[in-house]
């Protein structure tokens, strides 16, 4: 949901929310509980302490998710990069898949992956 936006017809309960949402502003019955409870949670400690320890997990989480993906990222990279060398090995030398890995000294046991790779592109 877009609360910037003005497309459509809403009700006043959620322009009201959508307000208060947007800059806090109390319109009317609705955003007034709506504040109420939100002020209350927020001078509740115990809550607090939760939510903001809640909100440091997500950020861990999220930390851990894009190192992930980074790593992922590199190890597809440097797949992609050697099959790249194998197969310029084995057209410009004349070498099959093994004698190209054995040359770029992969390891026996990545050996079967990189066969797998050279067939399927």
């Amino acid at each position: 949901m877009n609360t910037q936006g003005e497309k459509g017809e809403i009700s006043e309960e959620l322009r009201e929310v959508i307000r208060y949402l947007n800059d806090g502003t109390v319109s009317g019955a609705y955003s007034r509980e709506l504040d109420t409870a939100v002020v209350a949670v927020k001078s509740n400690e115990e809550r607090r302490l939760e939510y903001m320890t809640l909100a440091m997990h997500d950020m861990e989480i999220r930390e851990e998710a894009r190192e992930e993906g980074i790593e992922i990222g590199i190890e597809k990279g440097t797949e992609n990069a050697m099959v790249s060398n194998l197969r310029t090995v084995m057209e410009k030398m004349k070498f099959s898949a093994e004698t190209a890995m054995d040359f770029l000294n992969i390891p026996a046991e990545d050996q079967p992956r990189y066969a797998f790779l050279l067939k399927e592109e």
